[in-house]
C-alpha cells in the first residue's frame, strides 16, 4: 500500500482539517486516488486535505512513485479521484461538466516532466506555443500572435532563432523550455510544475523563474513536484511524501 505521511509548513496532517487561510485558492478535502494492481489496490493518494492560498507556492517533495504527480494531476482534474473534494475559489470542480471545465483549463496549466513525450514532433516551436493561444482566441491578428509568442520565448530564455525549429532539432533543455512556454502561454492562475529530473535542477529554476515573472500579473499559485532537493527552490509551503509497502 502506498501512503503519504510527514509534512512541513502550513499543510494539514492526514485526518485533520487543513489550516484556515484567509484566501484559499485551491482546497482538497480527504482526496483519494486508488489504482488497481496485481494483488489489490495501490493507494497513490490517501485522504489528503490541503489548502493553497493565493500567492503561495507549494512544494510536493519525496521519492519517485510516492504520489506527488498524482496529487497534482488530481487537482487539475486530469485524472478522476476515487473520493474526496477539489475546490477552486470555493467551488467544487468535480461536479463540473467537460464544457464547464474549459474555463478552468485556462486558469490551471501543467508543465510536463518529459518534453519529448508532451510535444508534437510535427509542430514547430511557433505552432507549439501558439496552439493554446489560438484555441482560446487570445489574439486578434497574426502580428499580435507573433509578438506574443516571441515575448513568451524571451520569458523562458529561448532564442528567437528557434521559432521555426522542431523538437527533434533541439537539445533536451531547449525542448523543456518550449514545454514551459506552452504551460505559461495563457498566463494561468495556477501552474503545476512536474519534476524535471532529466535535465537537472537548472531547468527547475528556469520554470520557477518564468512562473515568477507572471506572479505579479496573473499567476496566483504554483505547485511544484520533485525530489527532496526541490526544497532548494524555497517554496512558501512544503508537503513531504513518504511511501512504504503494506502488501
Amino acid at each position: 500500500m502506498h501512503k503519504y505521511f510527514g509534512f512541513l509548513g502550513q499543510v494539514s496532517k492526514q485526518g485533520r482539517e487543513p489550516t484556515a487561510y484567509r484566501f484559499a485558492l485551491i482546497e482538497t478535502v480527504n482526496l483519494k486516488k486508488y489504482f488497481k494492481v496485481n494483488g489489490g489496490l495501490l493507494h497513490a493518494v490517501d485522504g489528503v486535505s490541503i489548502q493553497i492560498k493565493e500567492g503561495a507556492t507549494l512544494g510536493l517533495v519525496g521519492e519517485s512513485g510516492c504520489g506527488k504527480s498524482t496529487l497534482g494531476r488530481l487537482i487539475l482534474r486530469l485524472i478522476k479521484p476515487t473520493g474526496g473534494e477539489i475546490r477552486y475559489g470555493g467551488e467544487d470542480i468535480l461536479g463540473l461538466s467537460k464544457k464547464e471545465m474549459l474555463n478552468y483549463r485556462k486558469k490551471m496549466q501543467i508543465i510536463f516532466q518529459d518534453p519529448f513525450a508532451s510535444l508534437n514532433p510535427r509542430m514547430s516551436v511557433f505552432e507549439l506555443i501558439a496552439e493554446p493561444l489560438i484555441m482560446n482566441k487570445v489574439c486578434t491578428s497574426k502580428k499580435e500572435m507573433m509578438e506574443l509568442v516571441f515575448d513568451i520565448m524571451n520569458m523562458v530564455g529561448l532564442a528567437p532563432r528557434f521559432i521555426n525549429s522542431y523538437p527533434h532539432e533541439m537539445d533536451g533543455g531547449r525542448r523543456q523550455r518550449v514545454g514551459i512556454a506552452r504551460g505559461l502561454a495563457l498566463k494561468p492562475n495556477v501552474a503545476l510544475l512536474e519534476v524535471l529530473m532529466t535535465f537537472g535542477l537548472i531547468v527547475h529554476e528556469v520554470s520557477y523563474s518564468a512562473a515568477g515573472d507572471l506572479a505579479g500579473d496573473t499567476l496566483e499559485s504554483v505547485i511544484g513536484t520533485g525530489p527532496y532537493r526541490l526544497t532548494e527552490w524555497k517554496p512558501t509551503e512544503i508537503m513531504v511524501f513518504e511511501s512504504f509497502d503494506d502488501y
